[in-house]
């Protein structure tokens, strides 16, 4: 799913009757009915990914620490996971050493960016799994970049998008937009088991 299959999607849904597809759907911006929805629809996109963030059903994303950089001593460490690119917010600390997997290790968030890791065994390896945040659009946001999202959230993204933008002229049926937009995410969120799943990317080199 692209930026103009998003944009494409949302103007059939909203009763636009000319054939439109990612390649073509800016031609249309200056239609004197659709043109204005169109315009407004990188913004609603960005809120649409504010939403998703919100709601915390992004697949989780793993990023290895690197224990030469750790400071503390005794039981604990303390490693700075400011520089974890894209982070929305930590969820949980993995230990993995030669016994097995302790994938809820105790750790604390301080200021400045710094985990402090508890119960440190320095024979151990640990990962952060973390929140994804998504890289906003801007009005120049080319139609060809791809929403990255799994493809059933990507789905609803043109629902949300149509219940934003077509809100104030035709409200009942921005309503149902949302409330499917809604279903499918809760829908989405329930089969992954987004606070339980065991699936997650790994990034390396990040910290």
């Amino acid at each position: 799913m692209t930026l103009g299959d998003v944009k494409a999607q949302a103007l059939q849904m909203m009763g636009f009757d000319e054939y439109v597809d990612a390649n073509n759907v800016d031609d249309f911006a200056e239609d004197d009915n659709f043109g204005p929805l169109l315009r407004q629809m990188w913004s609603a996109v960005n809120r649409c990914f504010a939403d998703l963030e919100t709601k915390r059903v992004l697949p989780l994303k793993r990023v290895e620490l690197k224990k030469k950089e750790a400071t503390g001593k005794g039981t604990w460490r303390r490693f700075d996971y400011s520089g974890i690119e894209g982070l929305f917010e930590v969820v949980r600390l993995v230990m993995e050493t030669n016994y097995g997997v302790d994938d809820d290790h105790p750790f604390l968030l301080e200021e400045g960016g710094k985990l402090r890791v508890n119960d440190y065994d320095d024979t151990a390896n640990y990962a952060v799994l973390y929140r994804p945040k998504l890289t906003r659009l801007t009005a120049y946001t080319d139609n060809s970049t791809v929403i990255d999202l799994p493809d059933a959230l990507a789905a609803a993204v043109p629902y949300f998008v149509k219940s934003e933008v077509h809100r104030f002229d035709e409200p009942d049926e921005a309503g149902e937009a949302r409330n499917f937009y809604e279903a499918a995410v809760e829908q989405y969120a329930s089969r992954a088991e987004i606070s339980q799943q065991g699936s997650v990317q790994t990034v390396y080199g990040m910290l």
